[in-house]
């Protein structure tokens, strides 16, 4: 009688455990690179190459703006070239509930800045 009850309670416990180590190990964001009121989002799509530079869709959502635009895209290279040395970019455009959205594809390499502080 304990058996039926102790399994489903020690498996419950233990995937809680998990769920809290993964949810503490994901990693955060503090150079506010992910800020939600940003017109944009930069994502590291592989570790000091490629970087990805997306509209923040919420006002697009919500029908405060018509249609992502590149210009906004084009303002996070400022914040990037602050950390990294811009070798290349590339603008692509994918559809996303009938609209075309863009997405910039920024290469990159770290900066003699950027690797003296991971140092």
């Amino acid at each position: 009688m304990k058996a039926k009850f102790i399994a489903p309670v020690a498996s419950l416990i233990i995937g809680l455990a998990i769920l809290v180590i993964a949810l503490i190990s994901l990693p955060t964001s503090t150079s506010g690179i992910f800020d939600e009121s940003s017109p944009y989002f930069v994502k590291q799509v592989e570790q000091n190459h490629i970087l990805l530079v997306e509209p923040n869709m919420t006002a697009f959502m919500s029908l405060k703006q018509p249609t992502p635009s590149t210009e906004v895209l084009y303002k996070a290279l400022d914040e990037i070239k602050q950390k990294y040395a811009v070798d290349n970019t590339k603008l692509v455009r994918v559809e996303f509930k009938g609209v075309q959205v863009p997405k910039l594809y920024v290469y990159v390499h770290p900066t003699d800045k950027t690797q003296q502080a991971r140092s």
